[in-house]
């Protein structure tokens, strides 16, 4: 779902026909049905970086009066639960790759969110470099 209110509020905006104040608010309630301390793909489902990062990018397409919807306290406790080494998983026992990383670094610079999460990301990242210049998901790869 996070996704979907990411692709409406976009192409809205897009076209240069945001949406209204009403659904704008339906929107945000939408998204707070998606919301743990990250956002899951739907209502009642586990947060996972891949709709925290679609819910994020729902909220600055929505602008300032939705910003209340992320809850910036649950999403560094999440990050710090999906820390793993230098790496992040995308969910609890999930994969680890570059795009939790990213998504992590991003949500952290974006929210002014403690940094201390992301110690040792950009030196796992540089370790995980390959011969042909590419990033494996594990280090030496």
């Amino acid at each position: 779902q996070p996704w979907l209110h990411f692709y409406i509020a976009h192409v809205a905006n897009l076209l240069g026909q945001p949406l209204s104040p009403a659904d704008s608010e339906r929107m945000q309630r939408a998204l707070k049905y998606c919301r743990n301390e990250g956002f899951g793909g739907g209502y009642g489902q586990l947060d996972h970086l891949a709709p925290t990062y679609a819910g994020f990018l729902a909220i600055l397409e929505l602008g300032p009066s939705a910003y209340h919807v992320i809850d910036r306290a649950g999403l560094y406790s999440l990050l710090q639960k999906l820390k793993k080494g230098g790496r992040f998983m995308m969910h609890e026992e999930g994969e680890c790759d570059l795009r939790a990383s990213f998504i992590a670094a991003l949500l952290v610079k974006s929210l002014r969110l403690p940094e201390d999460v992301l110690s040792d990301v950009a030196e796992t990242i540089i370790a995980s470099q390959t011969h042909e210049g590419g990033i494996s998901n594990v280090i030496g790869g």
